[in-house]
């Protein structure tokens, strides 16, 4: 095959093209690195797909687009919103109701976290977009030569497909750690497929099954009706219960990280710290009231906001982040889960959060770095109470908005 699509997408994925991902997405380079070269041949199996049933003149117009955009001229564009929004909703209108499967598995595969699986997969469609868009010009395809092009290069995309993300593994995954918003446009997006086939069931059936699924889905997400209006962190993953949080998974490894004036701290690999330095160095991840970063090993005593004696280590990494960073500037965010009344988590999470910013400063952090805390109380909490404490575990948090830097 004189032209391989798979290996010329690969070629624009430079280490200048990851390092600009991971700051965007706050994630470690080797974790986006790892989830980039999963994505591509997913993304490139998805456009054979597409081409395949019968969509190919939907492909070709979207390719020569992004290849009118200049997409392949400037990499830089693809780690911005713009770009990756576009290309996420692409994604999903090829792949379907299974593009948050696709995504939550490749966050599974490459420790990242879901959004930012689905951010690169927008950004990898851009990008391969752009590529066949500028083949199929050149080439002067058809609709028909362009499925005939993916079908040959089929071959080459599936040996590069990880088994975690081949369609028939993310039919049977079921999304898990999709937003509810992403939920829905799946559920809905499942039920059109279904009722665009001539299924064998009465109108009136469907109908009623697709009221039923959006009255579910409305009352699940209800509680994020104020997340326009609060600041809620872009992650999930850690503490701030009624009850005392697991502690962080014991497989995480550690690392000595060296900060920028010279300091060695010891931080876990995609903690907060890491994810917070990441953020400071590129300048494509701005800081502001949504640049949010939760903790990940800090824990209190059971009903309380007494911090645990392990918990130090981490406030004290963040101190010295603060000092190898004086133009940094950071507010404390406190969260629960929706157990007991919404008056006692409210007070709750603002103790919590007060405790990690007074510990933080007497960690000896510049007090004008220090915005100020701020409890939110179970107001954001996505897990319904009657939940198991598994699932109600993500809503308790403790998180960090990186303010100015």
């Amino acid at each position: 095959m004189a032209f391989n699509l798979l290996e010329t997408v690969n070629e624009y994925i430079t280490p200048h093209l990851l390092n600009q991902s991971s700051g965007h997405f706050s994630e470690l380079t080797a974790h986006v690195s790892k989830a980039s070269a999963a994505a591509v041949p997913a993304v490139l199996d998805t456009f054979v797909r597409h081409a395949e049933k019968g969509s190919a003149q939907d492909l070709l117009q979207n390719a020569t687009q992004a290849s009118n955009a200049n997409v392949l001229k400037d990499l830089d564009s693809l780690t911005r919103d713009p770009a990756v929004t576009k290309g996420w909703e692409q994604f999903t209108d090829m792949a379907g109701s299974q593009s948050a499967n696709m995504a939550a598995n490749l966050s599974d595969f490459a420790g990242i976290r879901t959004r930012s699986a689905e951010g690169l997969l927008g950004m990898i469609t851009q990008l391969a977009l752009g590529v066949l868009g500028r083949y199929a010009t050149e080439t002067e395809l058809s609709p028909q030569g362009i499925t005939h092009f993916l079908t040959e290069q089929k071959p080459s995309i599936e040996s590069a497909l990880p088994a975690a993300l081949t369609y028939e593994s993310t039919q049977h995954s079921p999304a898990a750690h999709a937003s509810p918003t992403e939920t829905l446009r799946s559920r809905q997006e499942s039920m059109r497929q279904q009722i665009g086939r001539k299924s064998r069931l009465p109108y009136i059936a469907f109908t009623l099954l697709a009221v039923f699924a959006l009255v579910y889905v409305y009352f699940l997400n209800k509680p994020l009706v104020h997340s326009k209006t609060k600041e809620e962190p872009a992650t999930t993953t850690t503490t701030l219960p009624v009850q005392t949080p697991a502690p962080a998974p014991t497989t995480r490894q550690q690392a000595q990280i060296k900060l920028v004036n010279g300091v060695v701290i010891t931080a876990f690999h995609g903690g907060v710290e890491d994810q917070l330095i990441a953020c400071l160095n590129n300048t494509g991840c701005v800081a502001g009231a949504n640049q949010w970063f939760d903790f990940d090993n800090l824990n209190f005593e059971t009903n309380s906001a007494l911090l645990t004696p392990a918990s130090m280590e981490q406030v004290q990494n963040i101190a010295a982040i603060l000092k190898a960073y004086p133009n940094a500037r950071i507010k404390i965010g406190g969260y629960t889960d929706k157990t007991g009344s919404a008056a006692a988590n409210q007070q709750l999470s603002q103790q919590r959060a007060d405790a990690v910013l007074n510990a933080i400063k007497n960690a000896g952090a510049n007090p004008a770095q220090l915005v100020g805390a701020e409890g939110y109380g179970s107001q954001f909490a996505k897990a319904p109470a009657t939940a198991t404490d598994e699932e109600r575990r993500k809503d308790r948090r403790i998180a960090v908005s990186l303010r100015e830097k």
